[in-house]
């Protein structure tokens, strides 16, 4: 900007003829103000020379110097495109009316300030100048993501715009506007220049602040320089291959991998390579070593990937963090991480395959330096994996830098053992066997992967992470689904058609007597059983079907059975070519009907069967119908009958006596003597056997003779006499009967 006072109206009377020649479309371009189609210098020694103007009536422009040499009117305008005849009597009377109607303003001095804008907002009133900024000016030395290329960008100068919460990394006070900085090219770290002892003269240069500049130099990453030599890359080349051969296996499962990256600055470059190697849904870090500084969280930032952080404040190191793909969409459980503010864990919830199925994937960094000791931290973990058992009833799993090391044989440390019990108490099982942290003296299995289903791990691995930590980083494939309920058969009686009067009948004239005649207890029982069954299978027969879904008895409910059935003819009628508007809408309001009806059943039912004063009974409930096992028992019997045999075998390593000695050991016992009144069983009488076939519970299950107790009371009038005779046979022999000895 000049001092002269003469600026202004040159400045305004260009304006306005500039003006009044675009809307007469004798203006070939748009803009002027940008120097292309006007000549700026010709116009520049003019207002370094101070000249005055004035205006006269007869449309010509009188120029008289001031201190400098004589130029006409055409002397300026000549440099111009185009000519000083353009300029019509309109654009000097547009002049005359503006110089009326703002004599003050445009006679009166315009003073300089050095921020102030009024002489521009003034030269706005013409109308016709476009804006023309200035590339953006960095805050705090913003950078292209993934690039570490620094320029000039990294300083602070007076007047650049600051955060107002920037604060110097070393005085910790506020970095003013009026202030000069500098920003470390390691961690985006902010300093005062008096603070880092740096002349003025150095703004523009790299710099690296002192907790940085270890990082910098060569080997940081190897605490030990005797592992260089045993770098090899075929191996970790080797391996690399090999885990993308396990990814391409399980195409549909969930990758999952952390890493202790210690820095994730100095170790970016490094990280950014394993990445494109080895493509994750979910990476998982802990010690990443960031803060809350929107520079620094830019630059770890890697395409395709969201980036939820927690940041240690106030203490160097820590942080925990994690990159989830972009095509998984995630929910951050902050409320989570606010049970135990004192450790540092992240939390995400992710859904899984098929539908209903999700999974919460949490990290966890677990150091001393944040206060906790281990009993505490121990003590806070367990309070945290409690309330996720009891409120998360999904697939749960738990990775990061525990720092606990994990004997997979003979856990001896102390703090092993409280931190396996707490993970066997909740039903958690740690999944990684190899060592995960391997120095020249030592192997330790600090990095852990936690689940609460162990079917859900496809695969899992240890990944080396040589040119990143000295941790080795590990992964696994994560098949997250709600497991389907495997279907099963059974047999069930058939009793919708069954008339009670007519199988008593029946039952009166079967030949039952035929019992009377065998010795046997066996033939007996046999003839009994084909009799009856053989009668039970005319009224009710037995039918195989296929159970596909748990048992829901809340829905035998006559009203649920009637909307059902309206639904479906409904639905039918909804679905015809000529139907209306008014069958589609009673369609769905039947259905939405149904779902409120089966709700409100299900919570009345739960509410009555948890409510019951009989523990057996709850857990029954619960167990077959509120959360059943959707695999079914498939072991053998004979094979648990094995297990309980040989229990004495594997607890005290005895074997079991021969048969043989056993005889000869009750042999051995001295007889006694004769007992005036010796144990006998007596028969049984008609009326007890039918009293005991009462008191028989009616939902029992039947045994292997497919003879349920509802056909035994029916005709229990019937069948007395052949059961009284079969268990006074049985107690006058001295045998039981084998297929009553069958489960």
């Amino acid at each position: 900007m000049f001092k002269t006072s003469a600026i202004l109206p040159l400045w305004l009377l260009i304006s306005c003829c500039f003006c009044d020649l675009k809307q007469e479309g004798l203006c070939p371009t748009d803009g002027w103000i940008s120097g292309t189609d006007f000549h700026l210098d010709a116009l520049k020694r003019f207002l370094e020379s101070s000249w005055m103007i004035s205006w006269s009536q007869t449309s010509k422009v009188q120029i008289s110097p001031n201190n400098g040499p004589d130029y006409n009117n055409n002397a300026l305008l000549s440099s111009a495109p185009w000519s000083a005849s353009m300029l019509s009597t309109q654009a000097f009377d547009s002049w005359n009316f503006f110089k009326q109607q703002k004599t003050k303003r445009s006679k009166a001095r315009v003073l300089y300030y050095s921020n102030s804008t009024a002489s521009f907002q003034i030269l706005l009133r013409s109308g016709d100048i476009s804006l023309n900024p200035s590339p953006a000016k960095c805050s705090s030395g913003k950078q292209s993501i993934g690039s570490k290329q620094r320029t000039s960008g990294n300083t602070h100068r007076p007047g650049n715009s600051v955060p107002a919460s920037l604060k110097c990394n070393k005085c910790e006070k506020t970095i003013r506007k009026n202030q000069n900085s500098i920003a470390c090219e390691v961690c985006f770290g902010q300093q005062h220049i008096k603070c880092t002892d740096l002349s003025v003269k150095y703004i523009d240069t790299t710099w690296t602040c002192l907790k940085c500049l270890s990082s910098v130099l060569p080997f940081f990453h190897c605490p030990y320089l005797d592992t260089l030599e045993e770098f090899d890359d075929s191996v970790q080349d080797s391996t690399s291959l090999q885990i993308s051969e396990t990814l391409k296996e399980h195409p549909k499962d969930l990758s999952i991998m952390h890493f202790n990256t210690q820095s994730m600055v100095s170790s970016f470059n490094e990280f950014q390579v394993l990445v494109s190697q080895l493509p994750m849904d979910i990476i998982t870090m802990s010690e990443t070593w960031l803060l809350n500084n929107p520079a620094l969280l830019d630059y770890v930032t890697l395409p395709g990937y969201t980036i939820p952080f927690r940041n240690r404040e106030g203490t160097r190191g820590g942080g925990v963090g994690a990159y989830i793909s972009d095509s998984i969409t995630f929910k951050w459980r902050k409320e989570i991480e606010q049970l135990q503010t004192q450790m540092e864990h992240l939390w995400i919830e992710v859904p899984g395959r098929n539908k209903y199925s999700k999974a919460l994937i949490g990290v966890i960094y677990r150091s001393e330096r944040i206060g906790l000791s281990p009993s505490d931290w121990l003590y806070a973990f367990e309070t945290l994996l409690a309330h996720l058992t009891a409120s998360w009833d999904s697939f749960l799993l738990l990775t990061g830098d525990i720092n606990i090391d994990i004997d997979v044989l003979s856990p001896s440390d102390r703090l092993t053992k409280r931190y396996q019990s707490i993970l066997d108490a909740f039903g958690c099982q740690q999944h990684m066997t190899k060592a995960t942290r391997i120095t020249p003296m030592s192997k330790t299995l600090i990095d852990h992967i936690v689940t609460n289903n162990r079917r859900c791990i496809t695969a899992i691995d240890v990944i080396p992470g040589w040119s990143i930590n000295d941790h080795e980083g590990i992964f696994a494939c994560v098949n997250v689904r709600v497991p389907r309920y495997q279907p099963w058969y059974k047999l069930i009686r058939l009793e919708k058609k069954l008339n009670a009067e007519e199988f008593v009948k029946d039952c009166a004239n079967l030949p039952l007597s035929v019992v009377y005649g065998l010795d046997s207890p066996d033939d007996m029982v046999h003839g009994f059983n084909t009799l009856f069954g053989e009668c039970i299978d005319r009224h009710a027969p037995l039918k195989r079907i296929k159970v596909t879904r748990p048992p829901t008895p809340w829905m035998n409910s006559d009203g649920i059975h009637k909307l059902q059935a309206e639904r479906h003819k409904l639905c039918h009628e909804a679905h015809k070519e000529n139907s209306d508007d008014e069958s589609w809408v009673a369609f769905r309001a039947v259905c939405n009907k149904i779902k409120s009806v089966i709700n409100k059943s299900r919570r009345v039912f739960i509410t009555n069967a948890l409510s019951s004063k009989r523990p057996k009974e709850v857990w029954r409930v619960i167990h077959r119908i509120l959360h059943p096992n959707p695999k079914p028992l498939q072991v053998a019997p004979d094979r648990l009958n094995e297990f309980f045999i040989n229990t004495n075998k594997r607890t005290l390593g005895t074997k079991p006596v021969e048969r043989s000695d056993l005889i000869d050991l009750v042999n051995s016992f001295s007889r006694c003597a004769q007992v005036s009144h010796p144990f006998n069983l007596r028969c049984v009488s008609l009326k007890e056997v039918e009293k005991e076939i009462d008191k028989i519970c009616s939902n029992t299950s039947t045994g292997i003779d497919q003879i349920t107790v509802k056909f035994l009371k029916l005709a229990k009038k019937h069948i007395s006499g052949p059961l009284t005779h079969i268990i006074n046979c049985c107690f006058a022999t001295s045998s039981f009967p084998r297929i009553w000895k069958i489960a």
